[in-house]
């Protein structure tokens, strides 16, 4: 089944057996028209905006124009405005993502989630403080603009996916990516450019690492640095055909809700194992009967 999470929840692709199904969903034009208009989506186009504006200002103060006197102070404003927007998105983002994952716990067998995104950072406002502190350094102080994590907001989803042991495999859609510092239609105000640099790259790998950590909290696995999508979409679905269930009883029996890290090993040395870093015990809480409904 493909999905697609935006301002709706879009089925592009139904339930299928066939892989071959998939793959041809993920290569046909709806799919790739729905790929392009996320890439051009508003979060995108309010930072693109707002880099531009730094470029501005930061060349109107290397100059001593008037400009930087009236504009700078207003960034830091203009920063938590984009720190904002991401929040909403990115709660917006989960609400569908779980919805989609109570969807599938719900069946039958073995069932595996894989997630195509560009990434996103677990900080919103990660992205536009980064810059901003990049071409202006001496806004790194400011507390206030500190972002905020969105880990409370993912972990009821890694959870839900360990409980009912559904693997969720990442795939960056960013395929292979260079250095900013080689995009030539980049232009960075030479006064920063080492700064601004380092933090475009260390946004890319934060946003990378989000994909990283939900495929490793629900047992599935990460690709990235690939061009070809249909090359890792089968080698996810390969890796979800053949799996082995295997179940002991813990030695911690405290019903306290607190996780708990697992640790698969075999005695092949030259074997790899895939398998879900832990799980989360039953509290009082969950195991207690849901009140009737109203």
């Amino acid at each position: 089944m493909v999905i697609v999470l935006g301002k709706t929840i879009q089925v592009v692709q139904n339930y299928t057996s066939d892989p071959a199904k998939v793959l041809e969903t993920l290569n046909g034009a709806e799919f790739k028209k729905i790929s392009q208009q996320s890439l051009e989506g508003p979060s995108q186009s309010e930072i693109s905006q707002y880099e531009v504006k730094l470029q501005d200002v930061r060349s109107a103060c290397d100059a001593g124009d008037i400009v930087c006197g009236i504009e700078k102070p207003g960034l830091p404003r203009e920063a938590q405005m984009l720190a904002d927007h991401e929040r909403y998105r990115t709660r917006q983002f989960a609400g569908e993502f779980r919805a989609v994952v109570e969807q599938v716990a719900r069946g039958n067998g073995h069932r595996t989630l894989i997630l195509v995104s560009d990434g996103f950072p677990l900080a919103p406002g990660a992205v536009p403080f980064g810059l901003l502190q990049a071409y202006f350094p001496e806004f790194r102080s400011t507390k206030a603009i500190e972002p905020d994590q969105m880990q409370d907001v993912m972990e009821p989803i890694f959870r839900l996916a360990v409980k009912a042991n559904v693997p969720v495999y990442t795939i960056d859609s960013r395929g292979l990516y260079t250095e900013s510092a080689f995009d030539a239609s980049r232009g960075v105000n030479i006064s920063v450019a080492t700064q601004v640099t380092g933090a475009l790259n260390s946004i890319a790998v934060d946003q990378g690492q989000t994909l990283s950590e939900i495929a490793a909290a629900t047992g599935g696995k990460f690709f990235q640095n690939s061009n070809d999508l249909a090359a890792s979409i089968k080698k996810a679905l390969a890796d979800g055909g053949e799996f082995y269930m295997l179940a002991y009883v813990p030695a911690n029996a405290a019903q306290d809700g607190k996780f708990r890290k697992i640790e698969v090993q075999v005695r092949d040395n030259k074997a790899m194992v895939s398998a879900k870093r832990g799980y989360w015990a039953s509290s009082p809480e969950s195991r207690a009967p849901s009140p009737p409904a109203k």
